[in-house]
């Protein structure tokens, strides 16, 4: 799309057409300004094409759903292991230029495969756009289907979704911002980032009794791969602002189960491996 706004990024988010339930967002949501049209983002082959209504579709709620996959010419690193295949994949379309009978016909960058639209369980006229590393199966998949080959890739139920900027160029200008409070008996932590560089990758907790503590998104560290929409981790709960339309910035609270007291240090850091610390205590 070469006109749009973002919607939603990838990660923590409060789904407003759910009650603002917590969602964890496997994804980007992008939103056409003037031009609808959807374009493949690498050159590759059609992977699949899935039509609304086709129970067959293993993305139900995507509506017209078209995957690419991808060759990259550096290996990307996900669970331990380096993969050179991706898949691109383009939901909620309102039409498709591919069809089904297009599966394994190549396609190059900026060839025009659809157009944005509201099909699916959505009302609103956007991309849901995703990249998934190695398979397209995710990890609940692979729980019902064992016995498929994507269950064993990764050696153990895991998800492929990777945030979609590490694959795409963008601005990227590091405007962090982290707010620091007690909240009761806890300590919050709330960062906030530019809409236009959703990279937001991994928080950090120093303990003072010598623990670290972490939550990436990238290989949902410390993350349950089998229900990503449980916000509460057990030592932190993941508690997303909801985001007005018209503002250009996203927000995260980090709730974390322990008196300001108990941490020595926080850091975050993005996909490309800014970090922002900040020192609590001397313990």
């Amino acid at each position: 799309m070469k006109g749009f706004r973002f919607s939603s990024g990838f990660g923590p988010r409060l789904k407003i057409s759910e009650k603002d339930r917590y969602d964890f967002h496997l994804g980007m949501d992008l939103v056409p300004l003037y031009d609808d049209k959807v374009y493949a983002v690498y050159n590759g082959t059609v992977y699949a094409v899935y039509l609304e209504g086709d129970p067959k579709n293993p993305y139900p709620n995507g509506g017209n759903v078209v995957v690419l996959k991808h060759t990259l010419p550096t290996p990307f690193s996900l669970y331990g292991k380096n993969w050179t295949a991706v898949y691109s994949v383009y939901m909620h379309l309102s039409e498709l230029s591919l069809s089904p009978r297009d599966v394994g016909k190549k396609v190059v960058k900026g060839d025009v495969i659809g157009k944005s639209g509201s099909s699916g369980t959505t009302l609103l006229n956007h991309l849901h756009f995703e990249t998934r590393v190695a398979t397209t199966c995710s990890a609940p998949y692979q729980q019902r289907h064992p016995q498929k080959r994507c269950s064993a890739i990764f050696g153990a139920f895991r998800n492929p979704h990777v945030n979609p900027l590490y694959f795409l160029d963008y601005l990227d200008t590091n405007s962090y911002a982290l707010n620091i409070s007690s909240c009761g008996s806890d300590a919050c932590f709330s960062v906030s980032g530019s809409k236009r560089e959703w990279d937001f990758d991994c928080f950090t907790a120093f303990m003072c009794n010598g623990e670290q503590k972490r939550v990436c998104y990238k290989g949902f560290e410390g993350i349950d791969q089998l229900n990503v929409d449980n916000n509460d981790l057990g030592w932190v709960v993941i508690e997303p602002y909801r985001i007005a339309k018209q503002s250009n910035k996203w927000a995260v609270r980090w709730r974390v189960k322990s008196p300001l007291s108990a941490i020595r240090a926080v850091a975050v850091s993005d996909i490309n491996g800014f970090s922002l610390n900040e020192t609590l205590s001397s313990c």
